[in-house]
């Protein structure tokens, strides 16, 4: 049984695998393109909200904000290797995602679907995205030694949070 599991969900990702490589994105059907595409381009997909909305800037907008900010030339550098070491592993990440969740959605067209492959299939895709999150969340923990206090009430100022709990409330759809 585990040898069918295995030689299925090879069979489904080796397929996907070869699409992913093409210059189309792959269709799920219950993902936008755009959704596959910013997995696939280690977006942040909203991972790290927990910590953009706690004072915990994320270095991708940090780089944006760099002269608002008055980054030092030093904390220009420590934010981009946070933020190169973030993006290559939710690269790779994301791409391991989308190809698991097109394994699924092929398993299901194709009636290849039984419980245990479905366990094992499911399992995987939340390891993977349980992963990028922590990725994405350690990158934010890691800019909150970069930045003084200063600017990280600006770096809140200028992506429009606050320090009020009901205002974060309010804006944690925008972000």
């Amino acid at each position: 049984m585990l040898h069918r599991i295995i030689l299925l969900l090879s069979i489904a990702s080796c397929a996907w695998s070869q699409e992913l490589t093409s210059q189309t994105t792959p269709e799920i059907k219950w993902m936008s393109a755009d959704e596959v595409q910013g997995y696939l381009s280690g977006y942040g997909m909203g991972f790290a909200k927990a910590a953009e909305l706690n004072q915990h800037p994320g270095p991708k907008h940090v780089l944006e904000l760099a002269e608002q900010l008055q980054l030092t030339k030093e904390q220009i550098e420590k934010t981009q290797a946070i933020f190169d070491e973030m993006h290559s592993a939710a690269v790779q990440l994301g791409k391991s995602y989308v190809e698991k969740e097109a394994a699924l959605d092929q398993l299901f067209l194709n009636s290849l679907m039984d419980e245990s492959i479905l366990r094992t299939l499911v399992s995987e895709i939340e390891r993977i995205r349980a992963d990028l999150r922590f990725v994405h969340l350690k990158a934010h923990l890691a800019m909150k030694s970069i930045l003084s206090q200063k600017q990280i009430a600006e770096y809140d100022r200028l992506r429009g949070y606050s320090n009020s709990k009901n205002e974060n409330h309010q804006h944690q759809g925008h972000h």
